[in-house]
């Protein structure tokens, strides 16, 4: 991401407030922004992951858009990337199957960079 705001710039102990591990699977809290310009994540927003989707809101397109940039972006198979909760809200938690703590922050601050 270039040209980040003060308030987009995000150290690694902020995160780890938005993620849960439970029994092999990740627990991220997420903010989400449809109808943005790009699909990005876009640091916090309270104790959530921002995340922008192109996509707008209708017909669960935001939704998709949401999950299938998380698989790409953590490099896991659609089918271990799910929506836990928030469906019709901005708020959401995203279950992550299969891939530690370290490992999404890892590939999280490549694109945080």
């Amino acid at each position: 991401m270039q040209g980040k705001s003060p308030s987009e710039t995000v150290d690694a102990a902020a995160i780890k407030s938005a993620l849960k591990e439970s029994a092999g699977t990740l627990f991220v809290s997420v903010y989400l922004q449809p109808k943005a310009s790009k699909t990005e994540f876009a640091g916090l927003h309270g104790d959530a992951l921002k995340v922008r989707v192109a996509a707008p809101a209708v017909e669960n397109a935001a939704n998709k858009a949401c999950l299938e940039f998380f698989a790409e972006t953590f490099h896991l198979p659609k089918s271990h990337v799910r929506l836990h909760s928030g469906k019709t809200s901005r708020q959401k938690v995203i279950a992550l199957e299969n891939i530690s703590l370290e490992q999404f922050m890892q590939r999280l601050q490549v694109h945080l960079c």
